[in-house]
């Protein structure tokens, strides 16, 4: 069963590509894995880092909530369609580019 994680990883990797142009941050940050994003700020922005010397990380990111604001009650996590859009977008594209059979040509 080695393809499935294959599979995820090879998704993960697509995602780390174009994670770039989604959060509009350097392509570096997400695409080098050794790269420090733990001291990028605005990283820790979206994800609700309020310290950088206390990074305590929150089980929902801010960037899953609409307009970044938390809702305590979690009735608007995964509300901030625009990303989860981008991100479908970005793996349907992904898959439709490698589909057996298809004539695109770019």
């Amino acid at each position: 069963m080695k393809c499935i994680p294959d599979a995820r990883a090879n998704e993960i990797k697509k995602l780390r590509s174009i994670a770039g142009n989604i959060f509009d941050l350097p392509s570096k940050y997400f695409t080098n894995t050794s790269y420090n994003r733990a001291n990028v700020p605005k990283i820790q922005q979206l994800l609700g880092v309020m310290s950088s010397s206390n990074l305590t990380y929150k089980t929902f990111p801010l960037v899953l909530f609409p307009n970044m604001k938390e809702d305590k009650s979690l009735k608007t996590v995964f509300g901030n369609w625009e990303l989860l859009a981008q991100v479908s977008l970005a793996l349907s594209l992904s898959l439709l580019l490698v589909s057996p059979g298809n004539n695109l040509r770019f």
